[in-house]
């Protein structure tokens, strides 16, 4: 599905929904990303009411939403200070953020008296097969499956599987898993402490090798030189080093 957005205009794509943005030259606004992981494990513990904002999808005009629309900005603005520091307890204090932001998320299609969400909108049956093509993949991503199996649990043949993503994702069936493989790659590689052929064996591959040429093809770097630059990234500066 496409939609053409607005301004003022709030959007919440969740871990694991295939999705690509177009920006038009005057396109001006914050975004932010963060390891829904990490994130859900925090409210979970903190405000476990939270967690289906969290998780839905949402494509919402916040025009004339009020004062919660205007405590998103000072939030954003402060995210991004804190991910320039590089100090100890940044990454405390991001995710302490980034929980304000979906309260503030939450309190706005709550009270909203329009809501226009990705759940709400009408739904056709090509959409509602490129979702259950998106939850069959995570199910099913660490088994190395092949697309004739995926098609035949949509009750597809694998050529119209790949006209289906084609036409309404404009990538490859195998595009599509991969994406969703490298992603959990990702996740381990900056929340785990396995090594590379372990993760590599959990996501299903038997060949390590490949597993980083397909990491490498997606990402740009080795799986090694990701972590590396992640944990440097996420790692307080040593005492007397400038940032």
């Amino acid at each position: 599905a496409k939609w053409d957005l607005y301004p003022q205009t709030l959007i919440v794509v969740p871990a694991g929904h295939v999705h690509e943005f177009h920006f038009t030259p005057d396109v001006d606004g914050p975004v932010v990303t963060a390891a829904q992981r990490s994130l859900e494990s925090l409210i979970a513990f903190v405000a476990p009411g939270l967690l289906p904002t969290v998780r839905r999808p949402l494509v919402q005009g916040v025009s004339g939403a009020g004062r919660h629309v205007e405590a998103l900005m000072p939030l954003f603005e402060a995210i991004e200070r804190e991910s320039r520091m590089q100090t100890s307890g940044e990454a405390a204090a991001g995710a302490a953020l980034m929980m304000s932001v979906m309260v503030q998320i939450e309190r706005i299609t709550a009270r909203s008296p329009v809501r226009e969400s990705c759940e709400t909108a009408p739904r056709t049956r090509r959409s509602e097969q490129v979702e259950r093509f998106r939850a069959c993949v995570d199910a099913h991503f660490r088994e190395r499956l092949p697309i004739a199996r995926y098609a035949a649990e949509l009750g597809l043949s694998a050529g119209q599987l790949s006209r289906l993503c084609r036409e309404s994702l404009g990538m490859s069936c195998l595009a599509v898993v991969n994406m969703r493989v490298v992603h959990e790659a990702e996740c381990e590689l900056v929340y785990s402490t396995l090594g590379i052929k372990q993760i590599a064996h959990k996501l299903g591959f038997a060949d390590d090798a490949y597993f980083g040429r397909l990491f490498r093809k997606r990402t740009g770097i080795t799986p090694t030189e990701f972590r590396r630059r992640a944990r440097q990234r996420l790692a307080p500066p040593i005492a007397g080093q400038r940032p």
